[in-house]
């Protein structure tokens, strides 16, 4: 067993907590200088890389002090007495064996985590999805002992039939889940969990994003002017998006080889073909992030006889945020991505969803994304089609989106993404701290 486990092992043992805490403190990291707010409240964020711009939101709002945990550091904490990895099973599902380790843990957590909230002033703990097994360990354990378990849930997407019945099945199989408050993007995704039975209304919340509201009040009916350069960008996607929880993100690493593999290849050809055949418009790939991801692209093309880095008008973009993206582009072209809907807050950006491979496919109904509002955006059967497509909105004359298209897109974005009144940091703000002084009170 490791150092770190020995000595976890053994102060559990004997019962002397102070090394740990220590320890923990020493790992911790400040995010941002104490606020100059009367009663700010301290966060401790788990699993921080998680989060995409809420911590560094509620950090800049002055109501909050946010502390990093950092995940090794948890992970080596939870696993030195549960004898980890843990996984949905093991937690929502547990063996025998697997319950006298979290009887373990739990008697471990009750001793330990009050001292060391009351030594770091720790008033909650933010964790950035449900799911994140590691962090619900942890922040359940900070709930029953005193800090406000808190969920600023990060995948709200669900817009398929298919994904929206996965997520309502799989989390009503909890038969209990642990959470002091729970804040959802939309509507649809507080609803499935509401009826799957893992939280109540009082404890979730349809709030928005957060990192929308800047973004709105930037560009909501104040459309940017389109630049001179021509140019369009592809934000990628994997081959299992829209398959359950799009874990694992490539099809040869699945059990069933199930998914959006055609979608994927032929999307990402037919970009490229694009580009070779119309030198004069920058051709831009957003991926997440590089990597297997990169390669994934670069493959799908050279399947079809094309190499990315013969085409000098083309490039993979790991680094330049997507708004800026949009804001350059003409068209965003992709299947499943928050940020087709954000292309809408910029206005008069042609919007085109591919359906290509098994998006077309009969059988595959029920499964894609956004299918009741297909209309009200640009779509591609085929590779053909797609190509139409790009050609025509990379014309001499601008794109402009008809104001009764427009509208149709807006309330598809208010409806998925957040709503246009861009005050959903104010009402994170009011949720967590109620939910704080709920927890304190209680």
């Amino acid at each position: 067993m490791p150092l770190y486990g020995i000595l976890i092992n053994l102060c559990y043992k004997i019962n002397w907590f102070t090394p740990i805490i220590w320890l923990t403190i020493y790992f911790c990291e400040t995010y941002n200088k104490s606020p100059t707010q009367k009663n700010a409240k301290t966060l401790l964020a788990l699993n921080h890389n998680r989060f995409r711009n809420d911590l560094e939101i509620l950090a800049n709002s002055n109501n909050f002090k946010i502390i990093i945990l950092p995940h090794f550091w948890m992970c080596r904490l939870q696993y030195a007495l549960y004898k980890g990895p843990v996984s949905f099973d093991t937690i929502f599902k547990p063996s025998h064996e697997d319950k006298i380790h979290h009887e373990k843990l739990s008697k471990f957590t009750a001793l330990f985590m009050p001292k060391l909230y009351a030594k770091m002033g720790i008033d909650g703990v933010v964790s950035a999805a449900n799911h994140y097994i590691s962090d619900y360990l942890w922040g359940s354990q900070s709930s029953k002992n005193g800090a406000a378990y808190i969920i600023l849930h990060k995948e709200n997407l669900y817009a398929s039939e298919a994904m929206q019945q996965y997520k309502k099945k799989l989390w009503s199989k909890v038969p209990d889940f642990t959470c002091d408050l729970l804040i959802v993007h939309n509507t649809i995704m507080r609803d499935i969990f509401i009826e799957s039975g893992i939280v109540d209304k009082t404890r979730c919340y349809a709030l928005g994003a957060m990192r929308m509201d800047q973004f709105l009040k930037k560009y909501w009916h104040k459309p940017t002017p389109l630049q001179d350069q021509k140019q369009v960008t592809l934000f990628s996607f994997t081959h299992r998006i829209g398959v359950g929880d799009g874990i694992p993100h490539w099809y040869e690493e699945s059990d069933n080889h199930e998914g959006f593999i055609n979608l994927f290849k032929e999307t990402h050809y037919a970009f490229a073909l694009f580009a070779k055949n119309n030198p004069n418009v920058k051709c831009v790939i957003k991926p997440k992030w590089g990597g297997k991801w990169t390669e994934q692209i670069e493959n799908a093309v050279q399947e079809h006889g094309l190499n990315l880095s013969d085409i000098p008008n083309i490039e993979i973009d790991i680094t330049t945020p997507a708004p800026k993206l949009i804001e350059n582009s003409r068209a965003v072209l992709g299947y499943s991505s928050t940020t087709l809907l954000e292309s809408v807050v910029i206005g008069d950006r042609e919007i085109i969803i591919s359906l290509l491979g098994e998006a077309n496919r009969p059988d595959y109904k029920g499964r894609i994304f956004l299918e009741q509002d297909l209309s009200n955006f640009k779509t591609a059967e085929n590779v053909d089609e797609l190509i139409e497509i790009l050609e025509e909105v990379t014309k001499d004359e601008p794109v402009k989106i008809n104001k009764e298209t427009q509208k149709k897109r807006e309330e598809i974005f208010e409806r998925w993404i957040s709503p246009s009144s861009a005050k959903a940091t104010e009402n994170y703000i009011k949720h967590i701290n109620q939910a704080i002084e709920k927890k304190k009170s209680a």
